[in-house]
């Protein structure tokens, strides 16, 4: 399994990795927003964690870049007004910071299930 951490904040990302790389076997690699798309085109990846961007402009243009990719999505976001799922692509899993491993989980295999790759 290969896994994509899209996250504005470093540290984040690598604990995100760190806790993936415990829980499930495969590949696990950090990005910026910047980078996301360099990453899409880059690389295949089965599922993609994305941190929510600025505005909801961005959202949907990263979240649209990983569908488009074929990858699984969860996002990944501080604003609990997204608990319920982020406009526009609210059948895909949100993970609220702070999190625990098993929300963690949960919420990656929700996202794999969605996408036919569990």
């Amino acid at each position: 399994m290969r896994i994509l951490v899209v996250q504005k904040e470093y540290l984040i990302a690598l604990d995100v990795k760190e806790a993936l790389s415990g829980l499930l076997p495969g590949y696990v690699e950090t990005a910026s927003l910047i980078d996301l798309g360099a990453q899409l085109r880059g690389q295949s990846w089965d599922l993609v964690l994305l941190d929510t961007g600025d505005t909801p402009e961005t959202d949907r243009r990263n979240a649209s870049a990983v569908l488009a990719s074929g990858s699984a999505l969860v996002f990944l976001t501080g604003h609990v007004d997204f608990a319920d799922g982020v406009p526009g692509f609210q059948e895909w899993p949100v993970l609220v910071k702070p999190f625990i491993e098993g929300q963690l989980l949960d919420a990656v295999l929700r996202g794999l299930a969605l996408a036919g790759k569990s």
